[in-house]
């Protein structure tokens, strides 16, 4: 199955195998992290993807001020708690908005 004819919305074709040296060590590589993020992004109710993506497609300052508002509020603080991690590792923040657009992408076209 190619990633452009996905037949269910939560299903991800596996990369091609490839193993780093570092996985000897349990390392994962980029596309077993993108696997790992897309498991637990299908999982999120698509309010919450989407929300997701619109703050980390912000500008930096109005991402920080919708981050300290949702920190402001205990259901929304671990999410809030995420976010800041995200906003520490900028690679991470890409790779997870472009699950997260791809996502939502599929949401659109399986309607």
């Amino acid at each position: 199955m190619s990633r452009n004819a996905p037949e269910v919305l939560g299903e991800r074709p596996s990369h091609p195998v490839y193993r780093h040296p570092l996985a000897l060590w349990g390392v994962p590589t980029v596309p077993e992290y993108e696997d790992l993020l897309w498991e637990r992004l299908v999982s999120f109710p698509v309010a919450t993807r989407t929300a997701l993506l619109r703050i980390l497609v912000l500008p930096d300052s109005d991402r920080e001020a919708s981050i300290w508002e949702l920190h402001g509020y205990p259901e929304t603080r671990a999410l809030a708690n995420l976010l800041i991690d995200l906003e520490k590792d900028r690679a991470a923040r890409a790779l997870i908005v472009g699950v997260l657009r791809e996502l939502i992408h599929r949401q659109v076209d399986s309607l």
